[in-house]
């Protein structure tokens, strides 16, 4: 009959050698590394199995050579765990300096020696970074410069941010010493130029600073060809344009949903905007020209009545000479 489980005794680790059971010509001291544990990895898989040096025999002691042919110290060991529990193994000294299984409390020592020979943070850095300047809320970066007054103040960067040899680079260079928007006119500047450099903060107005440094980029609007659909959508996302590579100087505000309605509110109520909506015109009636026909032939004669066709010849007549028909 089957053994019941609780019947069967746990496997028992076996005892460590005594001197006794593994002959005279180990010794179990003199040497640092005598009753250390180790771990090795299963040769042919990838088991392990732990162990525990029990013995050693010096290099002129021991009847071993090395791969070099020179007397090399042995190290007795015996498996108590793991594939090859109850085994006995001899090893080199750089097999069982490799394989000592190093305690979690001499981990944590090491890693804390090495941690400590590490430069460590001084004051300055513990310090917490200072905080970015405020806003500029100057009330120049209000005012609209598509429809500002020529008495507005200006204010330029004096480094010319255009790109040599282009027109608007000497554009720039006519106009960046000006101080109001009138003189800035008076010295060749377009009013797209004004607009361009006032988002590109190469221009202030009303008194305020220019950074000279452009904002950060916005995220890229998708070019999506023209379809023959048209979808009224109230998402700014909608309106779409090719982005354009050139950093020239016509670039103008985005329109806002705002003014993106009053415009379309403004062609609904242009004459081409209700010619579409009232669809194709009605038919005309056909003109009375009898009157003006009888305007146009008031001083003339009448015109002659038609003949009456003429009636067609009897041939019996010639036969019987207008006599009655047979």
């Amino acid at each position: 009959p089957p053994v019941p489980a609780a019947a069967v005794a746990p496997p028992v680790a076996p005892a460590p050698l005594t001197p006794a059971d593994q002959g005279d010509e180990w010794k179990t001291e003199g040497h640092p590394l005598i009753g250390r544990e180790i771990i090795r990895l299963v040769e042919g898989g990838p088991a392990y199995s732990e162990g525990k040096v029990t013995g050693w025999l010096s290099a002129a002691e021991s009847d071993f050579l090395d791969d070099k042919g020179q007397p090399a110290a042995l190290f007795h060991v015996q498996y108590t765990a793991g594939a090859l529990v109850g085994d006995q193994e001899d090893l080199e000294l750089h097999e069982v300096e490799a394989s000592i299984k190093v305690p979690d409390d001499d981990v944590e020592d090491a890693a804390a020696a090495v941690m400590a020979t590490l430069p460590q943070p001084t004051a300055a850095a513990r310090e917490p970074p200072a905080p970015p300047p405020p806003p500029d809320n100057h009330p120049g970066r209000l005012i609209d410069p598509r429809e500002c007054p020529d008495t507005v103040e200006v204010k330029f960067i004096a480094t010319n941010p255009k790109r040599p040899g282009t027109a608007c680079n000497l554009r720039y260079e006519a106009y960046k010493d000006a101080t109001t928007v009138k003189e800035f006119l008076e010295k060749g500047g377009w009013r797209a130029d004004l607009v361009h450099d006032v988002n590109k903060n190469y221009c202030a107005l009303g008194g305020a600073v220019p950074t000279g440094t452009p904002p950060p980029p916005t995220k890229p609007r998708k070019y999506r060809p023209p379809s023959n659909t048209k979808k009224d959508s109230d998402d700014d996302e909608d309106w779409e344009k090719k982005p354009e590579d050139d950093d020239s100087e016509d670039d103008d505000f985005v329109p806002s949903l705002q003014e993106k309605r009053a415009a379309a509110a403004e062609l609904a109520d242009g004459p081409a905007f209700k010619r579409r909506s009232q669809g194709p015109p009605a038919a005309m009636p056909e003109p009375d020209l009898a009157p003006v026909l009888q305007t146009l032939g008031a001083g003339m004669p009448p015109a002659p009545a038609p003949a009456p066709p003429a009636k067609p010849a009897n041939p019996f007549e010639s036969l019987f000479g207008g006599g009655a028909k047979p």
